[in-house]
């Protein structure tokens, strides 16, 4: 789940409990999916002011991406980096 009030990801852990990251700013869309080929979702966010794509991947580490343009739609799916 993606709080935009204070940018923090919060996740429930399947060995119990749960965890928080932050990432992004304010603005930024939500669109976790697998970009790094692993099956395993990516936290990542669509920056419309400069319309820039965050990714931390669980195999890759970080990744910045510059696609798109600041009307457009960001949408989930499985994009391998």
């Amino acid at each position: 789940m993606f709080r935009p009030s204070n940018n923090v990801w919060y996740f429930y852990k399947t060995t119990g409990g749960f965890t928080s990251q932050t990432w992004g700013t304010t603005g930024d869309k939500p669109v976790a999916a697998d970009y790094d080929g692993d099956g395993k979702a990516d936290l990542t966010v669509f920056r419309p002011s400069n319309s820039t794509w965050y990714i931390v991947g669980s195999t890759v580490g970080q990744m910045i991406q510059t696609f798109g343009q600041n009307s457009d739609l960001p949408t989930e799916g499985a994009f391998v980096y």
